[in-house]
């Protein structure tokens, strides 16, 4: 098997069939009352009730966990996308900062040689 767990219900499952094996002989003549038969029956029953009770909840549990799985895998799947989408629009948005800077650098640069010249012209004066 694959792991311990599924190797423990099966084992669990053989044991069960056993009993309830067990119990088909006991239907037969061997025993004579029908009223212990009838409290017999229904002792098969609450086995074979309790082995699918607990087959079913591991095949949910492994189910859960499946999906568990899945939802991590499309979470960061999600996010891998969400980054990258959001990567683009930080790198546009840093490309229009970095115009709008070097223009204002340009811009103030611009003003600072006028100041100057403005300056020598008055000191000329």
């Amino acid at each position: 098997m694959k792991s311990p767990l599924l190797n423990n219900l099966e084992i669990y499952n053989d044991i069960l069939v056993f009993y309830v094996t067990l119990h088909f002989f006991l239907f037969t003549d061997f025993v004579p009352e029908a009223e212990t038969q009838y409290i017999i029956g229904y002792s098969c029953i609450g086995m074979i009730g309790l082995g699918m009770f607990v087959d079913i909840f591991f095949i949910f549990w492994q189910n859960i966990l499946v999906l568990r799985l899945i939802i991590i895998k499309y979470w960061n799947l999600f996010l891998w996308i969400l980054k990258k989408k959001f990567n683009r629009f930080y790198l546009k948005m840093e490309s229009i900062y970095l115009k709008f800077k070097n223009r204002k650098i340009q811009f103030l640069i611009e003003q600072a040689e006028a100041l100057k010249k403005k300056e020598q012209e008055l000191a000329k004066k």
